[in-house]
């Protein structure tokens, strides 16, 4: 018994990298997709250091540098090099379609907290009408 634990504890943590990949799923046609060199280029010229790039769930998955943040793991559309999903440590950072999200940090331009409505204009006290 102990050692049929063993082996399925062993087996699991054997298979939790493999399933920490894919968060992002991209279907673009490989004739679509542009050239994974040409992101890093791009994103040199943006400031960013990219120390790693592969294709994971058909999108670009890259391993490097921003100039605002620090390290981080991006993922990019392969046909538009559109930003998707921004990760550091653990932490979302910016995922398209959550803007809500993307206040983290002021390179992404939102405020993570909701708008407050305005308050409302100080009127006077009046008497109650008789």
């Amino acid at each position: 018994m102990r050692v049929m634990m063993m082996a399925a504890l062993a087996a699991t943590m054997m298979a939790g990298p493999a399933l920490a990949t894919g968060k992002i799923k991209c279907n673009v046609a490989a004739a679509d997709m542009k050239p994974i060199e040409a992101l890093k280029a791009e994103l040199t010229k943006q400031g960013w250091t990219v120390a790693k790039a592969k294709v994971d769930g058909g999108c670009y998955e890259v391993y490097g540098v921003m100039p605002e943040t620090g390290r981080v793991e991006a993922y990019f559309d392969p046909a538009t090099f559109e930003k998707l999903y921004v990760e550091q440590r653990g932490k979302v950072l910016f995922k398209k379609g959550k803007p809500w999200r993307a206040g983290a940090l002021p390179c992404f331009g939102a405020s993570p907290w909701p708008a407050w409505p305005p308050l409302p204009s100080a009127q006077p006290l009046r008497p109650p009408a008789r």
